[in-house]
């Protein structure tokens, strides 16, 4: 017992103090390999008599997408009794930011199930967290999934995780301020910085997009590399000139003043651009059904990110995972009420995509289902000219992903001029990849 607090005190210290200035999502070290063998043992006590088993499903989803859970839950002990789903809410900040999660796993008191990116399910898997859905993937149920939905939750051969959505970033606008001033959206990073420097006044910002330092930040600011055909994230790579230019891209938005500092809320929230506090914001598809019944008399619209002249217009594609903690004492019930939601009859996935929220999904027979639903206001514009353009977020390893996040902040925040931050990050990277 001594030794396993001990191994808990080192892993949270890691987290609490060897970090950068950017704070990470649960920052799980690589060298877990002890410490998940030691809480394996310990956390897979049984309880005595207990008649009716807990699922816990830890989530920091809010509004509608919560009662989704919710009913999920619900829905399920209805169909079997013996079974009670808890939905328990994580606000965002410590469920992203903070070490909550990693806390109650090394502590034995974690939950059944949650959620995980691409960037983040590896440190997981590295540190034997996760259980596999490897024997529930039929060859029928993965030729249902696309072959990069399920790729990226593989590791050495087994399946980790089960995607059920695919979320893109596009801009977003406020037409009555462009239309005021005789601006079209923008296409162009150019054009992107006049529109911003046009509309920006003391109490609206250009442009919102995400500046927080958390791996949300590298999601948002990534297709603009990959425009620039930056596509890897390696030392060779960042030594490279269209790198140096796209942090420029970048450090002139910010020297301009053009980017929102102190959003008011999370700035995945479109609600920012709603209430006039911005007249740009990069966010993505999950705001659709927000926009439609909380801002439906807010003229918005929404276009493909800007892109440089002679750059390639891509967008990324991302979306959560649900994985189970098979350090739990019920990792195989909560595989098992994992693989009935999003891995067995199309209806409920389609719920989630389409009534919670509006997202893609990795199913085949879901697309086909909700087909009917993907070509209606905001969504027409994203299934005609967006989603063709979408690109898998890249699963990088927790350490570079540390790195590009420093050298975002590097210019956003600390005021780095373009050529430093991509050497500097370039020399990192040279660092982890010997």
């Amino acid at each position: 017992m001594r030794r396993i607090r001990w191994l808990i005190f080192i892993l949270l210290h890691v987290v609490l103090f060897t970090t950068t200035s950017c704070t990470f999502l649960d920052n799980i070290p690589n060298e877990t390999g002890i410490l998940a063998q030691e809480l394996s043992q310990k956390n897979m006590r049984t309880k005595s008599n207990q008649q009716k088993k807990i699922l816990r499903l830890w989530t920091f989803h809010t509004g509608n997408e919560f009662d989704y859970f919710q009913s999920l839950g619900q829905e399920y002990q209805k169909k079997n009794p013996n079974i009670e789903v808890k939905v328990e809410y994580i606000p965002s900040n410590e469920y992203f930011a903070g070490n909550k999660l990693l806390t109650a796993i090394a502590s034995g008191e974690g939950p059944d199930l949650f959620f995980v990116s691409s960037s983040t399910i590896q440190k997981y898997v590295q540190a034997k967290i996760l259980r596999p859905f490897t024997n529930e993937f039929t060859p029928a149920l993965r030729s249902d999934f696309t072959p990069e939905s399920l790729k990226d939750v593989t590791f050495n051969q087994q399946i980790y995780g089960i995607p059920f959505e695919i979320e893109l970033l596009a801009l977003y606008y406020n037409k009555q301020m462009f239309s005021e001033h005789g601006l079209h959206p923008p296409r162009t990073w150019q054009e992107l910085i006049q529109s911003a420097s046009v509309l920006k006044t003391e109490t609206v910002s250009g442009l919102t997009i995400e500046m927080d330092g958390t791996i949300y930040q590298n999601f948002s600011w990534i297709p603009f590399f990959w425009q620039n055909r930056v596509n890897e994230f390696t030392s060779d790579s960042f030594k490279k000139p269209e790198v140096a230019a796209t942090y420029s891209f970048f450090k002139q938005l910010s020297d301009l003043g053009l980017l929102n500092r102190h959003p008011s809320r999370s700035a995945t929230d479109i609600g920012i651009l709603a209430n006039g506090e911005t007249a740009m914001q990069v966010t993505g598809t999950w705001n659709i059904n927000s926009i439609e019944e909380n801002y439906k008399e807010i003229p918005m619209g929404v276009v493909p990110l800007p892109v440089p002249l002679g750059g390639e217009e891509v967008t990324i594609a991302g979306g959560w995972k649900l994985v189970v903690n098979q350090l739990g004492e019920e990792s195989k019930l909560a595989s098992q009420f994992a693989m009935w939601a999003f891995a067995d009859d199309p209806k409920r996935p389609l719920e989630w995509c389409t009534k919670a929220k509006f997202a893609y999904s990795p199913r085949k027979s879901v697309m086909k289902a909700g087909q009917s639903m993907f070509n209606k206001g905001f969504r027409k514009e994203f299934t005609e000219k967006i989603l063709a353009t979408a690109r898998p977020e890249p699963r990088l390893p927790e350490n570079i992903n540390r790195i590009l996040a420093e050298s975002l902040q590097n210019v956003l925040i600390k005021n780095m001029d373009g050529p430093t931050a991509s050497m500097l990050a370039s020399k990192k990277l040279k660092q982890i990849q010997k």
